[in-house]
């Protein structure tokens, strides 16, 4: 009995391919509405658009929808929401009868079957703090189910399953990840040293870089590999949002700043105010520094206390944006949720970040060269694990 194949549209569309382009084309080759196809598209939602075929049907439809820019794979025969008929315009009107009121297609046309939905698979055996993607470390994760559940709690082991389902990724395409984590800082750098507006610039590129390797890191899991570009994904249709993640994350700094200025420049001005004429000479300021030690630190103190929210809600924003298709602030408070629910993993996974940058610059800095890459794939493996994987009962 010959293999019968599901067509499986992913949720999302290639590296580099606008999502205008790719839901007119879709629109007109399967003749749906320009809304219906951009709704389907850009779900992030798994769809089986063709059911039951067999293996060279289903590699017609895969090459027909990877040419428009979809991301498909084939899966075995199983009942989804939609089916998507592929057929010339003569032999569907021949087929279609009028008590099935259905659209007369022009070229190619798209027919929507009602299915029941398959039942949902009961969630894997995990432990109290292992993630739910992680096998035995070394082996690829298994890619979670379309449908955010999350954010959810994870044990407090799972922030050293992040790091470690991470070097699944790194060791899967080392080069690729190296060239991309180099070519990222020499971007990073050469901006910054861009006089006035270098650093501004540098913290709004941050993000939609970092969201390019998301989605490179994604397609890993898919079986597609990571490819240099990928760093440059996050600059097609998600760049709007990803660069608004910088400029809030900018402008929470830049009001963090300002309090911690002004609460420093007053307390010192009151201080100076309140002391005795030539006090503030040369001879007395390591003294008056002295005093003031304790007034100066409270400041400090608070600026860490806000500044710690804040990068809870930047840490897993930029792949909610390039892969979930979220708006930046929506990404930003679900990161925040998501940080926040799991304190003490990543509590674990702060402690062994800085365990391996420290190791990792011990061989003149190279080992910082798989440690890096690493820790980025670890948003992503921490990402998929916080808000795909099932919850725990």
């Amino acid at each position: 009995m010959d293999a019968r194949f599901n067509v499986v549209y992913c949720g999302e569309l290639k590296p580099n391919v606008r999502a205008q382009e790719a839901t007119s084309s879709f629109a007109a080759r399967f003749n749906l509405p320009q809304e219906e196809a951009r709704r389907l598209l850009l779900s992030g939602k798994e769809h089986v658009l063709k059911k039951d075929v067999d293996a060279e049907t289903a590699e017609r439809f895969r090459t027909a929808l990877e040419e428009i820019g979809l991301v498909v794979r084939l899966a075995p025969l199983g009942p989804r929401p939609i089916d998507l008929e592929l057929m010339p315009k003569d032999s569907r009107s021949q087929e279609t009868t009028p008590a099935q009121a259905e659209p007369e297609p022009t070229e190619t046309g798209v027919v929507f079957e009602k299915a029941t939905p398959p039942p949902a698979s009961p969630p894997p055996d995990r432990g109290s703090g292992a993630s739910a993607q992680h096998g035995q470390h070394g082996q690829p994760p298994t890619p979670a189910g379309p449908a955010m559940t999350g954010p959810h709690a994870r044990g407090f082991t799972a922030g050293w399953d992040w790091i470690a389902r991470a070097f699944w990724h790194f060791k899967t395409d080392p080069w690729p990840w190296i060239g991309a984590i180099v070519i990222l800082y020499v971007i990073t750098i050469a901006v910054s040293i861009v006089p006035l507006v270098g650093a501004l610039a540098s913290t709004i590129l941050g993000p939609m870089l970092t969201g390019g390797l998301m989605i490179g890191a994604q397609a890993q899991e898919r079986g597609e590999g990571l490819r240099l570009e990928h760093l440059f994904a996050g600059f097609n249709d998600r760049a709007g949002q990803l660069a608004l993640i910088g400029v809030i994350y900018l402008v929470g700094a830049l009001v963090i700043a300002l309090i911690v200025g002004l609460w420093v420049g007053g307390s010192l001005f009151a201080t100076s105010a309140s002391l005795p004429p030539g006090t503030l000479d040369a001879p007395h300021t390591d003294q008056v520094i002295a005093m003031m030690g304790p007034t100066l630190m409270l400041p400090v103190l608070v600026a860490l206390l806000l500044a710690i929210p804040l990068a809870m809600a930047l840490f897993l924003a930029p792949p909610l944006v390039a892969i979930d298709g979220l708006s930046a602030v929506a990404a930003l408070r679900l990161s925040f949720l998501g940080c926040l629910k799991n304190i003490l993993p990543f509590l674990l996974y702060g402690l062994a970040a800085t365990l391996l940058l420290v190791v990792g610059t011990i061989p003149l800095g190279l080992g910082l060269l798989i440690v890096v890459p690493v820790l980025m794939a670890s948003l992503y493996t921490a990402y998929r694990d916080i808000y795909f994987q099932p919850a725990r009962h």
